[in-house]
């Protein structure tokens, strides 16, 4: 497909971008008005949106290697241009929601805001984390991201020693709030992803719920929080965008994510919106000696899947085997971006040979 202009026509009409296959930086303030009407109540605004799909800068490099300096670097420059900001991504700024100190921490905190069907998706989530967390009285968790802290209040509530760590403070405030009328204990910290509070045991879980995909370094992130886990403490994550390169909005190893909304949101607030290719967050986690567990749970929910990861002094020769799938994928990705524009229809009859070659 041609690269898109700047100066084309598309650029500025929140209507017509909307009928390209895949859509660019220039589209995004567009974009962004669609988002912000949809809202504000007006549907219509935001249809067929798994339809159109993110073409980075003609200057972005998808071979680079992942755990280097220029990747890491080429994604706070698409960052950058993304939301607009010329400067880099500050967690204490970009990843607010001030919003948040005006809601009803008592009776409607996070999921019990949502919509009747939303709030199912979230309460079948958080069982499959406390399912497979295998937690009891007196295990500690700690829980980055915890936005209203529902999970850390339900496992304290059933004698777990919870901990959580978030950059927003409102949040803390209500998880504080709601502690203190439940009558249990959570450890509240204001810090980034990586910080922990001073003087605490190690930890049997360490929790990510939505919230890994918000980190902009997530190699160094493991390596920070390595060390705060207790014997045989395993590392979780669920409700993450984990989905093959290529498919959907992954279009790298790591890093800022495609889909529309995430776009729309990073153009909005700034937050950094990431995703993973599964075999390199396998690798990753294989590389620090973590064997990987993938709890399936989209068949209930589609934020209910939960990637485990435990200690294992044999995870690290599991590496080269992870490294090879999705390399794979992202050489036919490169390949088939590097081929001439093709009619839509012509992309799609392309796409199901493929799928039935495999």
């Amino acid at each position: 497909m041609p690269a898109l202009r700047d100066d084309d026509d598309t650029a500025h009409s929140p209507q017509q971008h909307f009928a390209q296959d895949e859509y660019g930086v220039p589209h995004l303030d567009a974009m962004l008005v669609d988002f912000m009407a949809y809202s504000n109540g007006a549907p219509q605004a935001w249809l067929n949106a798994t339809r159109h799909y993110f073409r980075p800068p003609e200057w972005f490099d998808p071979g680079l290697e992942p755990d280097s300096a220029a990747y890491a670097e080429q994604q706070d420059r698409l960052w950058s241009e993304v939301t607009g900001r010329d400067r880099a991504h500050d967690a204490h700024q970009d990843e607010q929601t001030p919003e948040v100190a005006q809601m009803d921490w008592r009776t409607r905190p996070g999921l019990f805001g949502l919509m009747v069907h939303e709030a199912a998706d979230q309460l079948l989530a958080m069982g499959q984390i406390l399912k497979h967390s295998q937690l009891h009285a007196g295990a500690r968790l700690l829980e980055y991201g915890p936005g209203f802290g529902q999970i850390a209040l339900s496992l304290a509530r059933m004698g777990v020693h919870c901990s959580v760590v978030d950059v927003n403070p409102h949040f803390l405030t209500a998880i504080e709030r709601q502690a203190e009328m439940y009558g249990v204990h959570v450890k509240s910290m204001l810090g980034e992803f990586g910080d922990a509070p001073a003087d605490e045991p190690p930890y049997n879980i360490i929790l990510f719920y939505e919230a890994f995909h918000h980190s902009r370094d997530p190699i160094g992130l493991l390596r920070r929080i390595k060390p705060l886990l207790a014997e045989g403490g395993r590392i979780m994550l669920a409700g993450e965008p984990i989905m093959p390169i290529g498919r959907g909005p992954i279009f790298a190893p790591w890093g800022l994510r495609g889909s529309r909304d995430a776009m729309a949101v990073m153009r909005w607030r700034g937050w950094y919106e990431g995703g993973f290719d599964p075999d390199w967050l396998g690798e990753m986690f294989a590389r620090e000696g973590f064997r990987q567990v993938i709890h399936e749970g989209a068949h209930i929910s589609p934020c209910a899947t939960v990637h485990e990861y435990i200690p294992d002094a044999a995870a690290p020769a599991m590496a080269e085997a992870f490294s090879a799938r999705w390399r794979a994928r992202l050489d036919r990705r490169q390949v088939l971006d590097a081929s001439p524009a093709l009619a839509l229809w012509q992309r799609r009859l392309a796409w199901v040979a493929r799928r039935l070659r495999t």
